[in-house]
């Protein structure tokens, strides 16, 4: 009789619902998350039952289920980080405290953005703080120094390398000059830490993006060209980081530098971003900011241009964007103080246009879209193109020799030639068919 009692509870027991085992309406995570829990509860519970057998008595009647309830949501996950400290991928929220997929989460209650978590083999580091801003930053094997010789990164210690307004790839960079390496490790060897402070806008909040890799594997490449210890700092956002507010340099002297105080009377800061207005007969573009230069000043450090360090940039500078859309507005307004050769050099570019669409020419074509470049770098020189500056004109981007021949045309007699339709065309007519090339072989 015993065992038959003890085999009716055990089929008691097994068939007695437990409203802590129904699905959540939250969906598989969260049942995963507590179920290991509520196991060993019931594992404990029919132990204890084992050890006490029931008086012998008609078995219990069958409970109803108990109606069902949500589960308890577990606490909100922290974010990869905390607040006011570098985010490091070992600091990586759980998989479990991740968002719902969309199968799993309720109908119309928003997915929460998913926190940034580095990967593990990441050597970057990430400080992330709520009102105060975004910082990417990474030690290149520096030792604390009172002496700073800081750099802004494009512009002064390197260009695009393809020429695009912004890089397409982490490897497309290029040297200022050949200069630029001897001149750091000359400046590492006379007891100066290199820092690089530079605005990186493009990343945004994607701190594990395209834009993000690109920056980080040009300042790679970068220390790795210079062979000498750096510290590289890159502010993604619009924020207390960004220059010329003084966020960079304030982060590296607090909390990067072996609590060494920089010696601002003994460093200086160097970037491209000096508010110059221009020099045509030296061939020096205006600058497109004057933010180096402010945040040089607001540090308390000298400030320096790249050229007072590396001497002249080897190839053509870079327009900045910003200066490309004044100078579109500029060209649709017929403004400038160049507008009259602008407006002829518009006239020969249509024409390129017209007629290669006219007669199929795409030799004209590609003329006509390198002068549309053209047009628009032109538009942003500063002063007035005579025939004395023709040398700075031609550095601007998409300038080239025969940009500038057109240019002295204009000069000189006040017009452009334009290509028309008969030339081409008479062109093609004097030259021989393939087939009549072949008819001609058998003569």
């Amino acid at each position: 009789m015993p065992p038959r009692k003890r085999g009716k509870k055990a089929e008691s027991e097994s068939e007695e619902p437990s409203s802590e085992f129904e699905p959540t309406e939250s969906g598989s995570e969260e049942s995963d998350h507590d179920s290991g829990d509520l196991s060993d509860d019931s594992g404990a519970a029919a132990g204890a039952k084992r050890k006490k057998p029931a008086a012998k008595k008609a078995p219990a009647p069958k409970k109803k289920p108990a109606p069902k309830k949500p589960a308890p949501k577990p606490a909100a996950a922290a974010p990869p980080k905390a607040v006011g400290t570098p985010v490091k991928a070992e600091a990586a929220a759980p998989a479990g405290a991740e968002a719902a997929s969309p199968a799993s989460a309720k109908k119309g209650t928003p997915r929460k953005a998913k926190a940034f978590a580095p990967d593990a083999d990441d050597a970057w580091n990430y400080y992330v703080q709520e009102g105060e801003g975004t910082l990417i930053y990474r030690d290149f094997g520096s030792e604390p120094c009172e002496k700073i010789a800081a750099f802004d990164l494009d512009g002064t210690l390197v260009n695009v390398k393809s020429g695009a307004k912004w890089p397409k790839s982490a490897d497309d960079w290029k040297p200022f000059n050949k200069h630029v390496a001897k001149k750091l490790q000359e400046l590492s060897e006379e007891g100066y830490k290199i820092v690089i402070f530079s605005n990186q806008g493009g990343i945004k909040g994607a701190l594990g993006g395209k834009a993000a890799a690109n920056a980080k594997g040009r300042a790679e490449g970068l220390i790795e060209h210079l062979g000498v210890p750096a510290q590289v700092f890159l502010a993604p956002q619009d924020d207390s980081f960004r220059k010329p507010s003084t966020g960079m340099w304030t982060f590296m002297a607090g909390t990067c530098n072996g609590g060494v105080a920089p010696d601002l009377s003994a460093s200086f800061y160097c970037g491209d971003a000096a508010g110059r207005q221009g020099n045509a007969a030296e061939g020096v573009m205006a600058d497109f900011s004057d933010s180096d230069k402010e945040f040089a000043k607001a540090v308390g450090v000298q400030f320096k241009v790249p050229e007072d360090i590396f001497g002249k940039m080897e190839g053509k500078r870079a327009i900045d964007p910003n200066a490309l859309a004044a100078a579109r507005e500029s060209l649709d307004l017929g403004e400038g103080p160049n507008a009259a050769l602008l407006a002829e050099l518009r006239e020969y570019e249509r024409a390129c246009f017209d007629v290669a669409k006219a007669t199929g020419d795409d030799k004209l074509r590609w003329a006509g879209v390198a002068m549309k470049k053209a047009v628009t770098s032109l538009a942003t020189f500063g002063g007035v193109i005579t025939l004395d500056n023709l040398k700075a004109v031609q550095q601007l981007p998409g300038v080239g020799k025969g940009t500038i021949e057109k240019i002295k045309a204009f000069l000189t007699d006040g017009a452009i030639p334009l290509p028309n339709a008969a030339e081409p065309a008479a062109a093609a007519a004097a030259a021989p068919s393939k087939r009549q090339q072949a008819a001609m072989a058998f003569i």
